[in-house]
């Protein structure tokens, strides 16, 4: 949970060029590979049970509305429907 800039400056780079190491050697911005980790961890919760807003306010975001847009940026997918579908897939397995 470090800004870009401390961690930057930890490295003794430049925002700009912590930034663009960091896209040539993961593939992606900080900000994307952050994005996706959160909401990575958000199917995790989801899939435990905890509800949209619970998980939406857990991993920082300022309302559960915010949060179910990236969700279905990043997935394709509403929270709740992603959820349906990894419950149906559960059943299907089981």
């Amino acid at each position: 949970r470090l800004p870009l800039d401390t961690l930057a400056e930890l490295l003794n780079l430049s925002t700009s060029r912590f930034k663009a190491k960091f896209k040539l050697e993961v593939g992606i911005p900080p900000a994307e590979y952050i994005m996706r980790r959160r909401l990575d961890r958000a199917k995790t919760l989801l899939c435990a049970g905890h509800s949209v807003t619970t998980t939406a306010y857990a991993l920082g975001f300022p309302s559960s509305q915010y949060f179910a847009t990236a969700f279905k940026r990043y997935t394709g997918q509403r929270p709740l429907d992603y959820l349906g579908t990894q419950r149906s897939a559960a059943q299907h397995n089981a």
